[in-house]
This record gives C-alpha cells, sequence and structure tokens, in this order.
C-alpha cells in the first residue's frame, strides 16, 4: 500500500479542504486513515463521543465526571463520607448510613483522584502503610491522593499498593477509613458513582 498523503481528512466532496474531482480510492484511504486515527483517540481518552462532518472529525466531547457515593461493599447501607459535609482539611474520611447528603456525592475524575466538597481523599501524611488513616486535603495530585479501581472493585492507591479499607469490617458510622493491605476483603469493595 502506498503512504497516505498528508492532507489525511479529504474526501474528494466540495467544501471538505480538497477540490473535488481526486481519485476515490484516495479518499477511502484518507477516509480509513482519519477513522483509524479517531479511533485511536477514542481509546486514548476513556469513554467519548466524536462528531463528524464529511468524514472529518470535528469535535471529541468527553462525558462529566461521575458523581455520587462511594458505596461499601460489606454493607449496602454506608457510604464513605465527609462527616457533616465539612471541606475542611484534616476532616478525617468515614463510613455513615447512605443519605445522599452533599458529604457523600464524591466525584471520580479522570486524574485519578476522588472528590467531594472540592477536596480530594487524601492518605495522611503521604503515609504508605497499614492503617494510615484517610481524610480530606486540598487536591494536590500528589500520589497519596491518586486511586484505582481493581477489578474486584478495591479502591488501590498505587505508590503504596495498599486498598482504601473499612478497619475491621466496621459497621459503625464514624468509623474511620485507612489504608491496608489488598486482600480481597469485602471490606475493601466499593461501588462507584
Amino acid at each position: 500500500m502506498r503512504g497516505i498523503p498528508a492532507q489525511l481528512g479529504a474526501t474528494g466532496k466540495p467544501g471538505c479542504g480538497k477540490p473535488a474531482g481526486r481519485p476515490r480510492r484516495l479518499a477511502l484511504r484518507a477516509s480509513l486513515a482519519v477513522t483509524a486515527t479517531a479511533a485511536l483517540a477514542l481509546a486514548l481518552a476513556g469513554p467519548a463521543t466524536a462528531a463528524e462532518h464529511h468524514g472529518h472529525v470535528t469535535t471529541l466531547a468527553v462525558p462529566s465526571s461521575p458523581v455520587g457515593p462511594i458505596v461499601s461493599g460489606y454493607r449496602a447501607s454506608l457510604c464513605v463520607a465527609d462527616p457533616g459535609d465539612s471541606a475542611v482539611n484534616d476532616t478525617p474520611i468515614t463510613l455513615a448510613t447512605c443519605d445522599g447528603s452533599p458529604g457523600q456525592d464524591w466525584t471520580v475524575t479522570s486524574s485519578g483522584t476522588l472528590q467531594v466538597n472540592g477536596k480530594c481523599l487524601d492518605i495522611y501524611r503521604d503515609e504508605k502503610t497499614n492503617n494510615s488513616p484517610v481524610e480530606l486535603w486540598t487536591c494536590t495530585g500528589g500520589a497519596n491522593q491518586q486511586w484505582r479501581l481493581s477489578a474486584v472493585g478495591a479502591l488501590v492507591n498505587p505508590v503504596s499498593g495498599r486498598c482504601l479499607d473499612d478497619p475491621r469490617f466496621g459497621v459503625t458510622p464514624g468509623t474511620q477509613l485507612d489504608i491496608f493491605d489488598c486482600n480481597n476483603g469485602a471490606n475493601q469493595q466499593w461501588g462507584l458513582p
């Protein structure tokens, strides 16, 4: 197959940036190149939609970040909470009865942070050891504010390798969450919005 010309989006249609009358074969190759490029862009960006005009990708619309409660995998009636909807640094992140309050309205961001009230779920003082508490803190993008969802539904901090943990399968609202070695326990599984 010959190389694709520099003007990849050409279809040979008037108004698409190239004069009409180009061979259809060239237009097909160019169109396939645009489609492949668009598909790669969509795959890297995650869920998104693309608008097309005569075979050209003109807009890439990325949906907003999911917002809602983070529900315990151990007790569906318990949610991760900013108690009292405080938005104050150093606020312990706890379990609370799921009630739809703003302090339970978490945003899952594409950067890997979990946010409520404009603050991030943060591992206290960037600790990496078992039983390190989690708290609310100003978002810095630091490694102690990064979380990845595992295949079993655990929220893993990639730097420490530990999971967000409901200590000792706590069922009492007000129990402060921490990080602990990932063990696939139900107390480390979370339902994200």
